[in-house]
């Protein structure tokens, strides 16, 4: 159970998560209440904690998220930096652009999920300025207009919400891009990520091999039985009877008795 003692009006620190070396979730007044047992929260035996000092209580819609840069040319990022914010996803590349000092269309963020390994491109409103929201004319002109789509669908408004311990890549793009949408600005991945994606596809497939092993094993072992139901011998139960014929002589002439079987 949680102690009071960590939910104090003016806290100095915060208590987080931590997930493959990242602070998560966030455990404060506003979100977890005190009596909540930590099975609740789905923490277990393996779960790491972390404290971390805070220089002021957050709001109930504000959220700590940790923000990278992105090295121009590679596929690195900077030393990480926390923001708190209570804008939408869809408002954070205009938080981003003015704290940058640069216009909002030379701006692309993007989450990543952790578990996958993936990154997915928040779009913004402004459909004339985000090099994200241009058409595809140009493009399907080079024959790509397909894998455009594919990127972009990856990355529905609708279902990107910001939430504690988001890792977001930011990318700023040099003004010759930002007047018309190039495939690799979507691409936020590192060579961490491509390598993690190829392990666990690798996995499942070892996954799918090993369970249709199974599945041959068990549909080889129905047809034995079945064979060895269908070619047992039949016994026969319609042998004939045997009749019993007793002959019993005159005691008065003879003493032995006779039984027959025919």
């Amino acid at each position: 159970m949680i102690s009071n003692d960590l939910f104090r009006e003016d806290p100095d620190f915060w208590i987080r998560l931590v997930e493959r070396n990242i602070p998560t979730r966030l455990f404060d007044k506003g979100t977890t209440s005190e009596d909540v047992i930590l099975k609740r929260l789905k923490l277990s035996s393996s779960s790491q904690i972390a404290i971390q000092p805070s220089e002021r209580k957050l709001k109930p819609n504000e959220v700590v998220i940790t923000i990278v840069m992105h090295i121009p040319g590679t596929r690195c990022y900077g030393e990480e930096m926390e923001l708190v914010t209570d804008v939408p996803a869809s408002k954070l590349a205009y938080q981003l652009s003015e704290y940058l000092n640069v216009p909002v269309r030379h701006v692309i963020v993007a989450v990543k999920m952790l578990d996958k390994y993936e990154w997915a491109v928040i779009p913004t409103d402004h459909a004339s300025e985000s090099p994200t929201k241009k058409t595809n004319k140009s493009v399907s002109k080079k024959g790509k207009k397909n894998t455009l789509k594919k990127k972009l669908s990856k990355s529905p408004k609708e279902s990107i919400q910001i939430k504690h311990g988001d890792l977001i890549g930011v990318k700023i793009i040099p003004e010759e891009d930002a007047s018309s949408f190039q495939l690799y600005l979507s691409d936020f991945d590192t060579e961490d990520d491509i390598l993690m994606r190829k392990k666990l596809k690798e996995l499942r497939e070892k996954s799918q091999d090993l369970q249709r092993s199974q599945n041959d094993s068990f549909e080889n072992e129905d047809h034995f039985e079945d064979t060895v139901e269908t070619s047992s011998p039949v016994v026969s139960t319609n042998n004939e009877e045997r009749s019993l014929k007793i002959h019993v002589d005159n005691f008065s002439q003879s003493s032995d008795l006779n039984v027959s079987l025919s």
